[in-house]
């Protein structure tokens, strides 16, 4: 990759400014997870969401556990549940 003068490549700068935003990213991809009317896009969401939590499983380590202090993903399963509509009562 091309170095910008500052000695980070456009990825390293990119992520930088992502990691910055970190919980609005989670909090995108848990709406879509949740509300997104595809069903591919909800699974897609969920994917990137367990696989940033924690990490892609390689082809040969399917049946290895994860490692040691692997981040853990925590979601109430309340949030998986669509939003109620406009105007729905919330307390059935």
């Amino acid at each position: 990759m091309p170095d910008h003068g500052d000695g980070a490549s456009p990825q390293h700068a990119l992520e930088a400014v992502l990691r910055g935003h970190r919980d609005v990213v989670v909090a995108a991809l848990l709406d879509l997870a949740c509300n997104a009317s595809s069903e591919a896009t909800r699974l897609a969401a969920l994917k990137e969401m367990l696989d940033r939590g924690w990490g892609k499983v390689a082809a040969s380590s399917a049946d290895t556990p994860p490692a040691p202090g692997a981040p853990t993903l925590l979601i109430a399963p309340a949030l998986l549940r669509p939003a109620p509509a406009a105007g729905q009562d919330t307390q059935a």
